[in-house]
């Protein structure tokens, strides 16, 4: 039982990780802009891509390293920081291509754009975890 609430604790800071993520970058001006030419229809989208997808895969993330990591804080604190150094990887690198986003003008590809960075981020983050988590409960 201990079991089951560390892994949904943790997978709830897998979720404020992901939105905490969003406020942050988009504070400091480092979130990764991509064109609306549809406007409002290019923003539903992305937004139920973000909430239905995005978020739900944050908190999957969170509440593995939880289960993955119980009974070591020592673990646990080496996978979430695999997982928020996946996370700057991604957006460090969108950043470096905000150029080339500029230039989509078409709502597909500005939209497929946007799907690969979610996959990206979402990909990154789990696998900064994986390995991770790996290294340290091999070191162990």
């Amino acid at each position: 039982m201990k079991r089951a609430w560390l892994a949904f604790a943790s997978g709830l800071m897998g979720l404020g990780l992901c939105i905490l993520t969003v406020m942050l970058s988009d504070a400091i001006r480092l979130a990764p802009h991509f064109p609306a030419p549809d406007g409002e229809e290019d923003f539903s989208v992305r937004t139920n891509w973000f909430f239905f997808a995005v978020c739900p895969a944050f908190f999957l993330i969170g509440a593995w390293i939880g289960h993955r990591s119980f009974g070591s804080a020592r673990r646990w604190l080496i996978a979430w920081g695999g997982g928020v150094i996946g996370t700057l990887v991604v957006f460090g690198c969108v950043r470096l291509l905000q150029p080339v986003l500029d230039t989509l003008t078409e709502s597909g590809a500005a939209t497929h754009a946007t799907l690969a960075f979610f996959v990206a981020w979402v990909v990154a983050t789990a696998l900064g975890a994986w390995l991770s988590a790996a290294r340290a409960a091999s070191a162990s």
